[in-house]
């Protein structure tokens, strides 16, 4: 299984993403568009860190968390509504581990951790004026 889709799954069980916090899930890009709503959690699989030699079996693999909120012309908390999710994300996985991430899509691999290379930051505000806040995330995990 993916990291996007453990860490995803995660996220959903925890009620992070989804209906309950009112972001919808998506994975390996942001659309940038107007038929999905607004209100977005992106999960994008990065670098990460370089590989260890194989008979260590570990990997560590880079996550990147955007979070898009709703344009800043449609009401005044738009910024502090993304900046809260993207709190919210950052705490369910930043310092998650040593454990397998309980998951909707089935068993994932055992995860020595989970910590953000830095704080949530801006990243940018799009065409839409929807903020759009980042976080980089590195996980050590067991290949298999």
């Amino acid at each position: 299984m993916s990291v996007l889709d453990e860490v995803g799954g995660y996220l959903t069980l925890q009620s992070v993403v989804g209906t309950t916090s009112g972001f919808t899930l998506v994975k390996s890009w942001l659309p940038d568009s107007t038929a999905l709503q607004n209100k977005v959690v992106a999960l994008t699989q990065t670098a990460g860190r370089t590989p260890t030699p194989p008979r260590l079996e570990l990997d560590y693999p880079g996550i990147q968390v955007l979070v898009r909120g709703e344009p800043m012309t449609k009401t005044a908390t738009a910024y502090a509504d993304a900046e809260t999710q993207m709190t919210a994300v950052y705490l369910a996985l930043h310092g998650f581990g040593p454990g397998y991430l309980p998951s909707t899509s089935g068993a994932s691999r055992y995860y020595v951790m989970i910590t953000a290379n830095h704080l949530p930051a801006l990243m940018h505000v799009d065409q839409a004026n929807r903020p759009v806040l980042f976080c980089n995330l590195t996980a050590t995990r067991s290949r298999t």
